[in-house]
């Protein structure tokens, strides 16, 4: 069974910044990506919800690794843009109009907590994977470039 590696007590904690929450019973999650886990996830009792950005950066690398067209020791660019909605809920002075209007910005850079699960569902290592993600001044959507 494809499990969601974010369960593991290490990983969790240094990506999210957060105790792993329901630690016995993550190494039951199967993916939530039925392009790739389709057949897993039919017989899974707990499936781990992907991220936005993640989804769109596995979904254009995976086959590419899949198909060996990514070669060993390159680095893979994932310049990700998102609306402000995809920042998250909680209320934040850098996320009201006033501050993201008319504004463009990177942010979370080299430290984003997408980035465990395009590693391990891209199967590229963390050393070749430069994943930048930018607010846009808009609600919704996302756009990932992937070089």
């Amino acid at each position: 069974m494809v499990r969601s590696g974010l369960g593991k007590q290490g990983p969790f904690e240094r990506w999210y910044k957060l105790p792993t929450p329901h630690a016995a019973r993550l190494s039951e999650a199967v993916y939530g990506l039925p392009e790739f886990y389709a057949a897993q996830i039919a017989q899974a009792k707990l499936v781990a919800n992907p991220g936005c950005y993640a989804t769109s950066v596995v979904l254009a690398v995976r086959p590419l690794t899949d198909a060996g067209w990514v070669a060993a020791g390159s680095t893979v660019v994932c310049d990700c843009k998102s609306g402000a909605t995809g920042a998250g809920k909680e209320l934040r002075r850098d996320l009201q109009f006033a501050e993201l209007g008319e504004n463009f910005k990177a942010y979370n850079l080299f430290s984003h907590r997408h980035t465990p699960e395009i590693i391990e569902h891209t199967g590229i290592p963390e050393s070749q994977i430069i994943f930048s993600t930018h607010l846009l001044p808009l609600a919704r959507g996302i756009l990932s470039t992937i070089t």
